[in-house]
């Protein structure tokens, strides 16, 4: 029987996660997931792809309050907070409507990353669509890459990290939904899934960058994990793990609850082979 193993939050951006027992979801996905972020001088975001450092931060929740803090030092953001002062950032393609937290708090971590920052906040009517190649008029995301979930496995982190002969903590892939008792890869053939009454689309394979050598904890980088990702899971031009989620109803999930299986399609094999031969 497939059950919900973990559930993460990332309150900031290419920031740590915070486990939880349980994810609300609203229209954005799980509540508090990537809703604030860091931007440099260019209004433009940055990431774990150029800045490792950011992985010793610690991130906490406490009820509305987001607690960032570094060693003794520790800074409270209220999540309930309103702002007026709107200004346009960029992350990837997207234009995003968003406001600066505290001046104060950009200049705490600028002196910390020796970069010049500001972390800004997604406003309510942002209305960052997710690609409409890959959802339904009205899907919604926050500061995430593309896609409000990502889901992973259990088995596929322990499966590549046994022909890597490492340990992989599943964070370095950074899921929302980490799912225990498939086999491995098997969530390549997913296409929707039920969880508590709560239906998902898992409409793309994950395709990876380098942050998954990035240790989650440490932030040096391991490049034997790019290089299994090339070796085991690459297929044509990209690396896969995972798989990229929307959600099609408000709620909560909870960690042990069974997840069912609605659609399957081909593999990701599978998929490849079909497209080559249509290019033939």
């Amino acid at each position: 029987m497939l059950r919900v193993k973990s559930l993460f939050v990332y309150p900031i951006k290419s920031l740590p996660a915070i486990p939880s027992t349980s994810l609300s979801i609203d229209q954005l996905g799980p509540v508090n997931d990537r809703r604030l972020m860091l931007v440099n001088e260019e209004n433009r975001f940055i990431s774990l792809r150029s800045t490792q450092s950011l992985v010793e931060f610690d991130v906490s929740l406490q009820n509305d309050q987001l607690i960032l803090g570094l060693g003794s030092q520790a800074k409270t953001i209220d999540l309930t907070a309103s702002y007026t002062e709107v200004d346009e950032f960029s992350i990837w393609n997207d234009m995003v409507k968003g406001a600066e937290v505290s001046h104060d708090l950009s200049n705490w971590i600028s002196d910390i990353l020796e970069k010049n920052v500001r972390l800004i906040t997604l406003l309510p009517d942002s209305n960052r669509s997710v690609h409409p190649d890959f959802s339904q008029p009205g899907d919604l995301v926050s500061f995430a890459d593309g896609f409000p979930f990502l889901f992973t496995t259990e088995a596929s982190c322990d499966h590549l990290g046994s022909t890597l002969g490492m340990e992989l903590d599943p964070l370095r892939f950074r899921p929302n939904v980490v799912i225990e008792g498939a086999e491995p890869w098997e969530e390549d053939t997913w296409r929707k899934l039920s969880i508590n009454g709560i239906e998902f689309d898992l409409t793309k394979p994950c395709s990876r960058c380098g942050v998954p050598s990035v240790h989650p904890t440490e932030g040096s980088r391991q490049t034997e994990v790019t290089k299994g990702l090339v070796e085991h899971r690459r297929f044509g031009k990209k690396t896969y793990f995972g798989m990229n989620g929307i959600h099609r109803d408000q709620g909560m999930i909870k960690v042990g609850d069974e997840v069912q299986v609605l659609e399957t399609g081909p593999t990701l094999a599978e998929q490849f082979e079909i497209v080559e031969a249509s290019q033939a």
